[in-house]
């Protein structure tokens, strides 16, 4: 899936960012002597800190990474191959630089620190645009504290990744330090029982932080896929910017003058209205017979359901259904029709052209789906919070949900993982 970007074009001043309040090497007693995590014993291996200060320099946000972990176990040695994950795509959206790691033994009583080499350290393609940077610590021993930092500067100024707090294994601390510019407004959208109620936080002149201690791990358990929307964490995504004048200005509006601030994603109309022109660019927006392209499908006859249903069969039989599930198309409609394959969010954008084609009323729904990160549908046009897209349509006096990401399912059928409370 493509990192959803959208671009804005404005003026940001020099912002300065406080040094990072964790340093590498700074380790305590109380660290090194530690050998398990005492409200959650049996863990293999315990963040014992974490921290993440973020910055607007250069038409860009940049974010310095800073981790301490500690092996417990053997089966913690794991947690000693460290993969860095982000989206380089074909602009260069984020690039990662800066990375060091170093490896601590307690050796006759004492730390002992070991740099580690670049020759333990790569750079992997992945596919889709996104890009690894791999950490081995090859000498990782049960006790051995293991400490890495980098830096990561994203073009994508729209949506903020911000921080998680909460990871597969327990942390004893975690903090994340932002530093907004007057020229951004971002809505602030936070997750989490302890986030709320039992996170340290502070704002001092434009700087927002928060610190949470002794969090549990939170990883995949068996049947429960939705894990992840129960997660401590902090997202942004920008409501407004002031503009720097001239013609160029992402799109949102015709030539702003210059300080003038433009709306972005802060209307749940406005980012409806912007994924329908992304939908109807693509031409999945059709007024004409969208059939007759399909030329083995005939729906002169039968009623609202009946067409609805031959359709779908036809979409699910005669297409190769590949791809992520995604609210973005990954094609046009002409490219889908000749290609004859493309991916769950292609398709189910086809189906809705047909049905309309057919004077059916219907309507793209926007999912957030189980185990995408949400737990309740945020309150907020908050992009983010979806990932799929299913189809509402009326048949024959009866409103009908249709998915058709399943190459097996049969009409009607809805993932169960889509079964969620609300959409858009």
């Amino acid at each position: 899936m493509n990192k959803l970007f959208l671009a804005v074009v404005i003026l940001l001043s020099y912002s300065a960012v406080s040094a990072q309040s964790i340093k590498m090497g700074d380790i305590n007693e109380n660290e090194l002597a530690l050998t398990e995590v005492s409200y959650e014993p049996g863990a293999s291996a315990v963040i014992l800190a974490a921290s993440g200060d973020s910055r607007f320099y250069g038409g860009m946000l940049e974010t310095i990474y800073f981790y301490r972990i500690k092996i417990l176990s053997e089966a913690g040695k794991e947690y000693a191959d460290i993969r860095l994950r982000y989206y380089r795509g074909d602009s260069g959206t984020e690039n990662l630089s800066g990375v060091k790691a170093q490896l601590v033994n307690v050796v006759d009583g004492k730390p002992t620190e070991t740099k580690i080499g670049k020759e333990h350290i790569h750079d992997v393609e992945i596919g889709d645009g996104y890009w690894e940077t791999r950490i081995s610590f090859p000498d990782a021993q049960v006790g051995s504290i293991l400490e890495y930092t980098y830096k990561i500067g994203d073009k994508n100024l729209t949506f903020l990744d911000g921080w998680s707090f909460q990871r597969s294994i327990p942390t004893l601390y975690s903090k994340y330090q932002i530093i907004m510019v007057p020229q951004l407004e971002y809505k602030m959208i936070g997750q989490g029982y302890n986030f709320f109620h039992n996170s340290q936080k502070s704002v001092n002149n434009g700087t927002y932080a928060w610190e949470l201690r002794n969090l549990y791990s939170l990883k995949e358990e068996p049947y429960m896929k939705n894990y992840r929307d129960y997660q401590e964490r902090v997202e942004f995504q920008l409501s407004r910017y002031q503009s720097s004048g001239g013609s160029s200005n992402g799109g949102y509006s015709a030539g702003p003058a210059a300080g003038e601030y433009v709306d972005v994603l802060n209307t749940w109309e406005k980012l409806g209205n912007d994924l329908i022109e992304v939908y109807a660019n693509k031409g999945f927006y059709r007024t004409g017979a969208l059939e007759r392209e399909l030329f083995a499908l005939d729906l002169s006859q039968g009623t609202e359901r009946q067409k609805a249903e031959r359709a779908y069969y036809y979409l699910r039989d005669n297409f190769v259904n590949e791809g992520e599930d995604w609210i973005y198309p990954s094609q046009s409609l002409n490219q889908l029709l000749k290609a004859k394959k493309g991916s769950p969010g292609d398709l189910i954008l086809a189906y809705m052209g047909i049905l309309k084609s057919q004077g059916i009323t219907c309507d793209p729904v926007l999912i957030g789906s189980k185990g995408y990160g949400r737990s309740e549908l945020v309150m907020f046009p908050f992009l983010n919070q979806f990932d799929e897209i299913l189809i509402l349509a009326e048949l024959d006096g009866k409103q009908q949900f249709i998915d058709l990401s399943d190459p097996m399912a049969p009409f009607g059928y809805v993932d169960i993982d889509k079964h969620v409370r609300g959409g858009l």
